[in-house]
């Protein structure tokens, strides 16, 4: 695990941020993941997987609530310059870990992403819950619109992020 993980992302930024807003990124960002597990939830044919899944699922929502709440009680207590750094520090572990690491499959070749995708249609068919590559671009997309929303009043901008928001402005040019 000490040798994938850097691969995926590097902490080093997050080390620097403020206790405070370091742990409500995280707890923001933690959301997509719980948006990424709902598919693979409702997909499972068996009891006991939806119920896994429902927990971890509820254990996410739970640490959501907890970066929300930091963020309306201590975002004015966080300079405009470590706001900034957390949107970047976001996007940053947003492309690393999300869109080229261990979540998702949206960046692989066309050839692999093929191949993922049909491991992900026979763990479908055996009931064991999945998602689509195709589907989980849109659920980060979405995920990224509404964490924007929460962020946004209490003065942090996330960048653009070109995977997820190059898309989506096609669509509404």
């Amino acid at each position: 695990m000490q040798e994938i993980i850097p691969t995926f992302h590097d902490e080093n930024h997050e080390r620097k941020l403020p206790f405070l807003a370091g742990l409500a990124l995280n707890a923001l960002f933690e959301s997509m993941s719980g948006d990424l597990l709902t598919p693979r939830t409702r997909n499972a044919k068996f009891e006991s997987i939806r119920q896994v899944c429902k927990l971890i699922d509820r254990d996410e929502a739970r640490h959501v609530q907890f970066g929300r709440i930091l963020l309306r009680y201590h975002a004015k207590d966080i300079s405009a310059e470590d706001k900034e750094v957390i949107g970047q520090v976001f996007v940053k572990k947003l492309r690393d870990v999300l869109l080229r690491g261990v979540y998702t499959v949206v960046n692989l070749p066309e050839q692999d992403r093929a191949h993922a995708g049909r491991v992900r249609e026979i763990a479908a068919e055996w009931g064991l819950g999945a998602s689509r590559p195709e589907d989980e671009v849109e659920i980060l997309r979405g995920s990224l619109k509404r964490i924007r929303e929460w962020v946004e009043p209490h003065g942090f901008h996330i960048p653009r992020v070109p995977e997820l928001d190059q898309e989506a402005e096609a669509v509404t040019a």
